[in-house]
């Protein structure tokens, strides 16, 4: 499994390093992630193959709904269910 240091998460995400970190700490509290220190670099994966099995469920059926999902912050959203591929 890929690692990251909390700088390179917080920089795919898209938040501050300070934040990434905090939940990441927190993650790692409820056993979703593990992580290891090399120097002064923290190091986060993953913890089982079972969560990356999910998260990369969740990205399908999020990618599989995605149009649908982004017509529902219009106002001339189809109410059938039109928008979906």
């Amino acid at each position: 499994m890929r690692e990251l240091t909390a700088g390179e998460v917080a920089s795919v995400v898209q938040l501050t390093a300070s934040t990434a970190s905090r939940h990441l700490a927190c993650l790692k509290n409820c056993g979703l992630v593990e992580s290891r220190q090399e120097w002064r670099h923290v190091y986060y994966r993953i913890a089982s193959t079972s969560t990356s099995s999910l998260l990369e469920a969740a990205d399908r059926v999020l990618d599989d709904v995605a149009q649908c999902m982004a017509a529902c912050a219009l106002p001339e959203m189809p109410l059938d269910g039109a928008a979906r591929r």
